[in-house]
Formats: C-alpha cells, structure tokens, sequence
C-alpha cells in the first residue's frame, strides 16, 4: 500500500500533500493489489504470540487455507459497506451553492479555520509516530523530535468483542484472543517490521494502541454513555487525549429481538439498532477530550472529530426469520452514509453470510448452531452467536483490508485533484479553496434520521446552529476557543481560564471496563450516608460472572449516597442497571429520589429489574431532574427496593 500525507505549516494550515512511503508501501496500487503481494507477510503477521496453543501444524495450516483460498480480496470488499467522505469527495458544487452554504453557515465561521478531515489526522498521527521511532531505533538515541503518541483506538463492544468463546477451555472471555488484540498486533507488525524487527508491536513500538473495552449483555446505549461520559479505562492514553478512531462492535446486542414478540419484528429490531447507533455517532462526533485548556491548546488545535467505524461481527442466531437476522445490517449501513462524512463501516458479516447460510453446520466462520441435545444427545437448532478464533482472526483480516481501501482511496483521491492550467500554483491553490468548503461541509451534523424528517424542511434542519459539530449551541462540556487560551510556558500575562471539562462530577461503571468488587466497595464506602441490605455481588451462580455490580439483597433494601458541594450544576443523573430473568429476578422494582439543598430538586423515578427475555443484559436511565441541583449545593440519591427480593446497579 502506499499513503499521502498532509503536512502543516506552523499555524496548523493545510499544505501542499506530498507522498510518504511506509513500509510496504506500492506507489500507484489497490488495496487488492497490495494485499495479494503481501498476502505471505499478512500471514506471518497473524500468529499471535498470547495463543502458543495455536501455533501449531494443523491450525496454521487452516489459517493459511482461510486467508490465501476463501477470504480473497473480491470477497474482502464486500465487507466494505460505507466509506467517509474524505476531504476531497465533495467539491464539484456550483458557486450558487457555495454562496448558499456560506449564508447558512455564518455563525460557524470560528470553526472554518481547523483542519476536520478525521482520515488527514490520522494519518498524521501514524506518520510522526513512525518517522519518531524510526528516527529512535536507528540512532539508538533520544530522537530530537518530542514523542509522537501511538494511534488511539477504543473497541466498544459486547460480549462477542470481549472473546467470549473465542478461546475454548479457558476464561468465559478472553480479550487476548478477540479479534480487537489480533487487530491490533497484526498493523503493528506490518507497519514495524521492516523498522525495527522482532521489536515491533511491542509496548515502546507501538504504531496503534487498540483498548478493547467491550464487556457482556451491553449496547450501543450503553456505548454511547461510556463516550459521552469520557469512561474509559483509567491511567490510560485515552483518558489523556481520547480515541482517534471509535469502533462501534455492538451488533450481536444490537440485534437482539425484543422478547416475546412475533409480528413485525425485523422492523422493530431495525428501528432499534436505528435509533441506538444515531445517538451513538451523534455523541462520538461532538465529545472532546477533557484536558486542562492549556495542554490541549499546545497540541494540534482543536482536532478534528474521531473516526467512528461500525463493526458489524454478527452472523447469527438469535432469531429464525433471515430478514430479521439482515435488520442490524441494514440499520448500520444507512446511518454511516447519513454520517459519512467521519463514519465508516465494515461488515465481517456480509464477507461470510453466503459461506454460513450454505452450511449452518459450519463452525470457521459462525458459532456452534447445532450442539448436541442434552436430553436426546442429537444435534439441535440453537439460539448461540459467540464463534471461535478463526472468526476473531478472520474479523481482524477484513478490518484490515478495509482500513487499506480506505487508505488507497483517500490517496488517490488526493493525487487526482483536478488542476487549473491557468494558474501556475494551480496545486496549492486548489487544495486550500476545496479544503475550505470540506470543513465547512464536515462541520455539519445531519439533522436526526427521525420519520418526521422530511424534504421540504431538509435544508432548512441541515443547517440550523445545533447541528454543527464544536458550536457553543451545542451545550458540548469538552468546546473550547483556543483563541481565548495562552500556550505559552512563560508569558503570565493573560489568566487562563479555568474549566472542567469533564461532564460529570463523579462517573463509575462496575465490571472488566471500569471498577472490580473492591472498587465498587471503596466508591459506595466513599458516597454512601446508609446502606441497608445491599452488597457488592460477584457471584457468578444465579448471572453471568462478568456482571459485577451493587445488589440488593433483600426486600425493601435500601441506600443512601450524597455527593456534597457539588462542582458545577447537576441537570442529568445516568445509571446504568440490570435485568434479568427468572424466580429471583421476579417483581423486581426500584424507586429512585433526587434531592437537592432545595426543596424544588425533588425527582422521583421507578425501574424494573426484571423482564421476560432469558439473558441478562444492561440498561441505561437517563433521569432528568425538574430542577437542577445548583453549584455547591448538596446532592441526596435514594434508592429502594420497592418490588422484589433483588435489583443490580451497574454504574
């Protein structure tokens, strides 16, 4: 493959693009090119050194048959469903329409200036991050340069994501064998090999951090919260800066068909999975990091929105209709295109659907459908979706291809910039003035997919101040004007203003992203004014083991947690709980109230912890006060069980 990288001047402006050649890098190829002349180095790069099991004869063998023999590039490009608009893919308009957008797009004008071509920056990132160790693995010094950072990429996703059945034999999940960690490895193994050997990949090498947060029984509902609520893993990059690349891998979840239902369902799960992955992106695009104002203000001025890449990992089952199974798919597809302009999505899915749906037996590419019977010790058809490591290993070389489409396209792209005769720097000069119309196009947030929308008040929603991406209008905790923020390390002429960013005053989430037992101890022990009856539970006998969480432990169980003198104005509280099902889940029923120092703060709300569905899966509550607890003031949650003998509270 081979890649164009913009460069900057000192003010952050886009120049003239010039070519860097990576390591197996072909001037002037395809992404199918590329891949089938290094086909040989992608398989060696495979082998995951935290699987030695695996490695052995008979495994690499079939390894090798799935990628050299059925996983070919025309079948690769299938799982290609939606690109990003990159910064060159919208520039043929008239000047009657750019008159127009400029118009509408006047009280944006502040935000015009950055660079919001999501595909430049990253490849940014990889080429300093490059060029850094290059310049430090071959002078065997502290390279010149300060540190250039790895690429950031989060992995949110459930249980299918986390590896759950991935390896056989050891843990329920095991996330070094899931196909985020295989991912990960196997770019940094091609974009390092050549430069620094057996070094690469390794923790001071590394090109592409991949944090695989994924945990069991959630959805895209709770991945929009751990977004908009900056919940990732703590001393960890993406505290610092926040993702580069957020991948959506809710799918299986996504898909799961409400319980009971029998009529229309392939629309409802649609209009679920729909509605659950716009709110998704919507948040991802307008989130920032909650850096101190001057830290962020010294790197790369207000950097574009992540990349946010759907991942679609879900061949079935979880129900019989096939148009059903296709819903998911469906959904995804139609909301990156409404997005495209930083979206992007890939289908695992749709490169072996044909291969499964000939043979339902099969179990390279799918989960086990047909295990054996308990009673009658004969195979029967089964509602089962968490494959092995083939289909991990699989997940990774269709990511990978996409990614190497998306770059090749985005390169040729550049290169192939219309030229003007007329003007002899016909380069520059057309780069800027397409560049100016991209950001102003890629600054805008699509009004909401709703069944509302419609055409004769389209263009007039389009541009309306709260969709646009880093507009004071959006009520965004992480804007921030640089203009407003002196970087410099000596002047103390000009007071910085002092913001906390972060939107909540106090966030956790129990379980392998957030908090273990201990951790949740601490926190309850921390906020907690009463607590009777509930506990922490890691029980893995009556749910499943990775739902960590504060329980009730009997009737009428109750606590009491007072977060006092509040940093800024509470509007919104999110929890995040469990239903389940069975005898000890049944009738179970929370009564949650707010209270603040005053008297009109009082909200009051009911949850239910069980329903008829037979998985055990997370919720998320949005509870909205009716006024909101002040600056300073104190804030009271009580919670009672009202309902039932039990009820889990996840974060």
């Amino acid at each position: 493959m081979w890649s164009m990288v913009i460069q900057y001047d000192n003010n952050h402006h886009r120049q003239t693009p010039f070519v860097l050649y990576f390591p197996l890098l072909v001037h002037k190829k395809t992404a199918s090119h590329v891949w089938q002349r290094h086909l040989h180095s992608i398989y060696n790069s495979s082998h995951h050194p935290d699987m030695p099991d695996w490695n052995n004869t008979e495994s690499n063998q079939k390894m090798k048959s799935i990628l050299f023999d059925q996983l070919v590039p025309s079948r690769l490009r299938r799982g290609i469903r939606s690109m990003p608009s990159t910064a060159f893919s919208s520039f043929h308009n008239n000047s009657n329409n750019d008159q127009e957008f400029s118009s509408n797009n006047n009280n944006n004008k502040n935000n015009n200036n950055n660079d919001n071509d999501s595909v430049a920056y990253i490849m940014k990132i990889v080429q300093e991050r490059i060029a850094y160790l290059k310049q430090k693995n071959t002078n065997h010094e502290t390279p010149s340069e300060k540190e250039a950072r790895p690429l950031q990429i989060v992995v949110l996703g459930g249980s299918v994501t986390a590896g759950r059945g991935c390896w056989p034999g050891r843990s329920m999940t095991n996330k070094k064998c899931a196909w985020p960690r295989r991912f990960e490895f196997l770019i940094n193994q091609l974009l390092g090999k050549s430069l620094f050997g057996n070094k690469a990949g390794t923790d001071n090498n590394s090109i592409i951090e991949v944090h695989n947060i994924a945990m069991g029984g959630i959805s895209s509902h709770q991945g929009t919260a751990f977004v908009k609520y900056w919940m990732y893993p703590q001393d960890s990059a993406l505290q610092k800066w926040g993702p580069d690349i957020i991948i959506n891998s809710f799918s299986t979840n996504d898909a799961l068909p409400p319980w009971g239902e029998t009529e229309d369902v392939a629309r409802k799960v649609y209009s679920g999975a729909k509605g659950a992955l716009e709110a998704f992106v919507r948040v991802a695009l307008q989130i920032r990091s909650p850096l101190e104002p001057k830290e962020r203000c010294s790197s790369i001025e207000k950097p574009p929105p992540p990349l946010v890449m759907f991942v679609d990992d879900y061949v079935g089952h979880q129900q019989d209709s096939v148009l059903g199974e296709l819903s998911y798919n469906t959904a995804m597809v139609q909301i990156a295109n409404w997005y495209q302009s930083h979206t992007m999505a890939i289908s695992y899915a749709d490169v072996v659907r044909d291969l499964v749906y000939q043979n339902t037996h099969e179990t390279t590419f799918s989960a086990q459908w047909y295990p054996n019977d308990r009673k009658t010790n004969k195979p029967k058809f089964s509602v089962e979706v968490h494959f092995g490591h083939y289909g991990h290993i699989s997940i990774a070389w269709v990511l990978a291809f996409g990614v190497l489409e998306l770059v090749t396209q985005y390169c040729g792209d550049l290169e192939n910039l219309p030229r003007d005769d007329n003007q002899e720097s016909s380069d520059s000069t057309n780069l800027g003035k397409r560049q100016q119309l991209t950001n102003n196009h890629n600054n805008i947030l699509p009004p909401r997919l709703t069944d509302s929308l419609s055409l004769d008040k389209i263009s007039q929603e389009w541009f309306t101040p709260p969709q646009i991406m880093n507009s004071s209008t959006t009520n965004n905790a992480m804007t921030l004007d640089c203009s407003e923020v002196n970087t410099s390390e000596t002047s103390k002429e000009k007071e910085q203003p002092q913001q906390n960013a972060n939107p909540c005053i106090m966030a956790w989430v129990a379980g392998p992203v957030g908090l273990n037992a201990n951790g949740v101890n601490q926190v309850m022990r921390q906020y907690s004014t009463r607590n009777d009856g509930w506990k922490v539970e890691t029980d893995a006998k009556d749910g499943w083991k990775q739902k960590i969480g504060w329980v009730a432990t009997k009737a009428e169980a109750s606590f009491v947690m007072e977060l006092p003198k509040v940093s800024k104005d509470v509007h919104v509280i999110s929890l995040m709980y469990m239903k389940s099902y069975g005898e000890k889940w049944k009738d179970s029923r929370v009564k949650i109230t707010i209270l603040g120092s005053s008297s009109n703060t009082n909200t009051t709300t009911e949850l239910r912890g069980s329903h008829e569905s037979q998985v055990s899966i997370a919720f998320t509550e949005e509870i909205h006060l009716t006024e909101p607890v002040l600056q300073h003031s104190n804030l009271q949650l009580h919670v009672e069980l009202v309902g039932g003998t039990t009820f889990k509270v996840l974060g």
